[in-house]
């Protein structure tokens, strides 16, 4: 059902995304909806950041469910444990599993940075296969790895080995591109120039001296951003952006800002979902066009048939004037 109303339906301007397990779930969703306060309000699509957070801290059994269930997660990190082996001739998914002897690694960067990486990039390549690429880029910290890789600055397994060698003062060979996308520095809150994105010594500055990220916040917001995705297996600071968004002192509106794994460090939460349905809900109540055929990559679907669209049906005849002329 979710599957045609999602790939054989016409998704119009006023919206709201529910998400259920079951019958009595969906249910309970479309109740609530049907009981709020107004109407869902109009979506129009507008500029999408991606903020990387930088942060290793995850939920093992959320990663792991995801890595089991979504093909183009499990291919990134199929590609980052290679890459690491060929590196440091360790296993990364021994830390992203939480396998044993794997205790406390996270607490050394050696690890964390190319753990954080690894993860960030994998759900980049998530929200891609259901449709959603960012407009605006930014790193938080190390995340800013995890963003210039998005951003097309460097490949995955060029941004593994950096992090990898920068966590252990290594040197850097860094064989940049311009950024595809706009990409902004956590130096300097600005976009990034192509020169900086090729100088090694830029990507040291950045663990060294990032800015506060007020800076970035504000950079997001002179680009026109209307919606900020979190990156990461921690949640993202989303009062932190509402509240520095440099418009709302002028009565303008704050940014929809949305986690990919909001949830995830919340022991009750299915490990089968970690929240990244309820991220990709919404980001399509946003306006943005989700591709469903991505959320039911791997799936066995068939198109049923289902109720059609509510249509009030009013009549508007003009009614006819008996009198002569």
């Amino acid at each position: 059902m979710a599957w045609t109303a999602g790939t054989c339906r016409s998704h119009l301007d006023y919206r709201a995304g529910v998400v259920f397990s079951d019958a009595r779930s969906l249910r309970d969703g479309l109740k609530t909806v049907a009981e709020a306060a107004g109407s869902p309000g109009r979506a129009a699509a507008g500029k999408v950041a991606f903020a990387y957070s930088g942060d290793a801290r995850h939920r093992a059994d959320v990663v792991l469910a995801l890595y089991e269930t979504e093909p183009v997660v499990r291919a990134v990190l199929d590609r980052c444990e290679v890459a690491f082996g060929e590196i440091r001739g360790d296993s990364l998914l021994d830390i992203v599993f939480g396998r044993a002897g794997s205790e406390g690694l996270l607490d050394d960067p050696a690890w964390a940075q190319p753990t954080a990486y690894a993860l960030e990039c994998a759900l980049t390549a998530l929200w891609s296969s259901v449709g959603i690429r960012p407009n605006v880029v930014v790193g938080r910290d190390t995340g800013e790895l995890a963003a210039a890789q998005a951003a097309g600055v460097f490949s995955l397994e060029e941004g593994l080995g950096f992090s990898a060698a920068r966590a252990a003062n290594g040197s850097l060979d860094v064989t940049a591109k311009t950024p595809s996308v706009d990409l902004i520095s956590h130096v300097t809150g600005r976009l990034i120039t192509s020169d900086e994105a090729g100088d090694a010594e830029y990507w040291q500055r950045q663990v060294d001296e990032p800015v506060p990220f007020r800076n970035c916040i504000d950079t997001l917001a002179e680009l026109g951003v209307q919606v900020v995705v979190g990156i990461g297996p921690a949640a993202l600071p989303g009062p932190e952006i509402v509240q520095a968004w440099p418009t709302i002192s002028k009565g303008g509106e704050a940014p929809d800002v949305i986690d990919s794994l909001g949830f995830a460090a919340d022991e009750n939460t299915d490990a089968n979902d970690g929240g990244i349905t309820e991220a990709f809900a919404r980001v399509f109540e946003t306006g943005q066009a989700v591709s469903f055929k991505g959320l039911f990559a791997g799936e066995s679907r068939r198109r049923i048939s289902l109720p059609s669209y509510p249509f009030q049906r009013r009549r508007h005849w003009i009614e006819a004037n008996n009198r002569s002329t």
